[in-house]
């Protein structure tokens, strides 16, 4: 599933990472001493996020107000026309300079959610501020909800944006801020998260297109995997469970295959497993006993 928010370009640079005030006027900035009231947000939310996620929370050094300050400028979070938070990224918006949250309804009445209803929840790939992931969490609150954005400075700003605290303590939230691929698809598999729907946010996915591409590969690769897992336990599983009941009494006293291990260093070896692909292999044993 894919997602395209108001992508229009503003003709004005922005001076600053945060600002407040509508995208080509400039009410305020970091500069200013004064408590600014995106600050405020950033402060509160990184509280409740370092709570509920203790660990992530360490690896970000959050709560640190002093992380906005590293922000690029081209990174402007400003206020849209309704008054809600919108990102622009390099004169780029993520979401809608008028209505994000409006927006982000529509996004939800698509189809792709009514699969993701179905099957239980969805993982975002590529998080914006959040307005889709926080109107599903609203709507669905004990479905899972797993959002993935690899550009710490949109995180930031996520967090930033408006008071998050419904959507951070939803009961099956889960958030990958600035990993690598091989750690999302990690965590994916450890949690089972795999095979929900995947939704792509597309005006995100672009600020990192290589990134999400080839998450998006191995994401694919991982789908495909976990399918395959699932039919081998639902072809063999019964199968497994009988033999493995018949042959407990032995399964205490055989010695373990472990005990193999380094006992044949450099010799040719042939071990077939019963998965889905022992029908393809099967027939190649003849010719493999009169080569070796």
């Amino acid at each position: 599933m894919n997602s395209n928010s108001n992508k229009k370009r503003d003709p004005a640079r922005f001076p600053a990472g945060v600002a407040q005030g509508c995208s080509t006027t400039r009410v305020g900035d970091l500069k200013h001493r004064r408590k600014h009231p995106f600050e405020k947000f950033f402060a509160q939310n990184s509280a409740l996020f370092a709570q509920r996620f203790p660990d992530l929370a360490h690896a970000l050094t959050l709560p640190n107000e002093q992380l906005l300050q590293r922000i690029p400028p081209d990174y402007l979070l400003a206020a849209a026309h309704d008054g809600d938070a919108t990102l622009a990224v390099r004169g780029t918006y993520l979401h809608s300079k008028y209505r994000p949250r409006q927006e982000a309804a529509r996004l939800i009445s698509q189809d792709f959610f009514t699969h993701a209803i179905a099957k239980g929840g969805y993982v975002g790939a590529g998080l914006g501020l959040g307005y889709v992931a926080e109107l599903y969490a609203q709507q669905h609150p004990t479905h899972t909800v797993v959002l993935i954005e690899p550009d710490i400075f949109v995180f930031l700003l996520f967090l930033a944006s408006r008071p998050l605290t419904p959507l951070l303590r939803h009961e099956r939230l889960k958030i990958l801020p600035a990993q690598t691929v091989p750690d999302v698809l990690q965590f994916l598999r450890a949690t089972g998260d795999v095979s929900l729907p995947l939704f792509h946010f597309l005006p995100a996915q672009e600020l990192n297109a290589a990134w999400f591409h080839d998450f998006t590969q191995a994401h694919r690769h991982a789908t495909a995997q976990a399918e395959t897992n699932k039919q081998t336990l639902q072809r063999f599983g019964p199968l497994w469970i009988r033999n493995t009941i018949k042959n407990a009494a032995q399964l205490c006293v055989r010695t373990p295959v472990n005990a193999l291990r380094n006992c044949a260093a450099g010799s040719t070896a042939l071990i077939i497993a019963g998965g889905p692909g022992v029908d393809a292999s099967i027939s190649f044993l003849p010719y493999l006993k009169k080569k070796h």
